[in-house]
């Protein structure tokens, strides 16, 4: 059984015990464990597990406590007893489930940022665009480094920081930057590639540095027409020679 049924199988015994103490328990005492169970539903999601088992353990020591003190301080009968036992072990019960489910919740997100994070680096180029994820661009690049070192030929590396935009509007700054840069080089020779999420490298072979000025006067004429020549300030461009 995956994670995902595991996690379906205990939110469906978690309503069911839900149901079952409702049914064992007065109105007072029904609203009480409603609150501990949202409370605790929202610390056994937030914190690691080891300190969700500790916080159960916890409330079920203290609740056990409250009932004992309860039966000793208003004298219950048997019955009475009876039914508060059963409701009590139905709501440790119901914790419990919302602790387990609470945990196969967070390992399903954490393998799915990680499955996430794999596929992201196995794609060849940034979703909507054409230019080449930081995998991609690495390789690429090293076989042309390769090449160019045989040929003794030299180029330069671009590298344009968008840290110091906010982050609110860097995507839509790569974008423009993305399709400036790639419409700036030589297509199908010259690499565009993203690294990290505010970082867009150039990679220019066989260029002089009259190449090199050429490409950046394109790009950073191009971008004044994509957005305010003030804000093209913010961009950090850093080149280096190959």
């Amino acid at each position: 059984m995956n994670n995902y049924y595991k996690l379906a199988f205990f939110w469906v015994l978690q309503v069911v015990s839900c149901v079952l103490y409702f049914n064992f328990s007065l109105t007072i005492p029904a609203i009480f464990f409603t609150a501990v169970f949202i409370i605790s539903a929202i610390v056994f999601s937030l914190t690691s597990t080891l300190l969700s088992f500790t916080y159960y353990v916890t409330v079920t020591l203290i609740s056990a406590f409250y009932y004992l003190y309860l039966a000793l301080s208003e004298g219950w009968t048997p019955a009475e007893q009876e039914n508060h036992i059963i409701a009590h072990f139905i709501s440790i019960i119901s914790l419990f489930i919302l602790f387990i489910s609470s945990y196969f919740f967070k390992k399903i997100a954490k393998e799915n940022k990680t499955l996430s994070n794999e596929l992201k680096e196995l794609e060849e180029f940034i979703v909507n665009t054409k230019v080449l994820s930081q995998r991609e661009f690495e390789k690429r690049s090293e076989i042309i480094l390769n090449g160019m070192k045989r040929r003794n030929e030299s180029g330069y590396l671009i590298s344009i920081d968008l840290s110091r935009f906010k982050k609110s509007i860097q995507q839509s700054i790569f974008f423009d930057l993305s399709e400036v840069a790639l419409n700036s080089v030589r297509d199908q020779y010259d690499l565009v590639g993203q690294f990290e999420s505010d970082k867009v490298k150039i990679l220019l072979q066989n260029t002089s540095e009259d190449g090199l000025s050429l490409v950046l006067n394109r790009i950073l004429t191009n971008m004044n027409k994509k957005i305010d020549s003030k804000m093209n300030e913010l961009l950090i461009i850093e080149t280096t020679q190959i």
